[in-house]
């Protein structure tokens, strides 16, 4: 558990992460906002495009299916994450709104998310043969 001090006492330990100030005004919030809730005044065409190209890239990139086997399951997408908010940002362009969208997408349809793994995994194939 995480244990967060006044500014002048140090937590025992550090946090995960340093909170920032939350800018309502800035607009890269607005835009955040409104990928996540279409009733925020999102496009839903724009959300989908922007979810989907985050598993676009992973669909055609077999150097990351290799590295992140687990990439478009909740369940691997912890060390996928990593990938996304460092070299998916620079190499990549990603957003901020697209690798939330793809996040929350993955989670919403897990069931899509394994068929594509099955379908990346000759090893599963193998081991499970379709009927």
């Amino acid at each position: 558990m995480l244990r967060f001090g006044s500014r002048g006492e140090r937590a025992s330990s550090s946090p995960a992460f340093e909170a920032a100030p939350l800018n309502l005004g800035d607009p890269a919030f607005a835009e955040l906002a409104a990928s996540l809730d279409p009733a925020f005044g999102g496009a839903t065409r724009a959300r989908a495009d922007r979810g989907h190209r985050v598993r676009d890239i992973y669909l055609s990139d077999p150097e990351l299916q290799r590295i992140y086997p687990l990439g478009l399951l909740p369940l691997g997408q912890r060390h996928f994450l990593t990938w996304l908010t460092t070299h998916g940002r620079t190499d990549q362009q990603l957003t901020d709104a697209e690798i939330a969208l793809f996040l929350r997408e993955t989670a919403d349809d897990q069931l899509t998310g394994w068929r594509l793994t099955y379908l990346l995994q000759p090893t599963w194939q193998e081991a499970f043969p379709s009927l």
